[in-house]
C-alpha cells in the first residue's frame, strides 16, 4: 500500500534503495536481533537467490561462477542490461 510519502517515489527506485540498504547492513556483524534476523534471512543460498532476483528485477544481469572443488570460491559478476 502506497502512503503519501512513498506515492511519488518510483517503485524501482524504492526497490533499489531497499536492496542497497539490506546489502549494506549485511556488512555489519549480527550483534542485534534485527541484524541476526537479516543475516538468518540472507546468509544462505536462498538469500543469494532472493538478492539475485531483486537485482534482476532492477535490470541487472547477474552470473555466479564457482572455482575449484568442494569449498571453492564463488565469484559474482553483474552489470546493467541495456535492452
Amino acid at each position: 500500500m502506497a502512503t503519501a510519502s512513498t506515492a511519488l517515489i518510483p517503485r524501482s527506485s524504492m526497490m533499489s534503495s531497499l536492496l542497497t540498504a539490506a546489502l549494506g547492513f549485511l556488512q555489519l556483524p549480527p550483534q542485534t536481533s534485527a541484524l541476526r534476523a537479516l543475516h538468518a534471512w540472507l546468509d544462505n543460498w536462498r538469500g543469494v537467490g532472493l538478492i539475485v532476483d531483486g537485482m534482476d528485477r532492477l535490470g541487472f544481469r547477474v552470473s555466479l561462477k564457482k572455482y575449484g572443488n568442494g569449498e571453492g570460491s564463488w565469484v559474482a559478476s553483474f552489470n546493467i542490461s541495456h535492452s
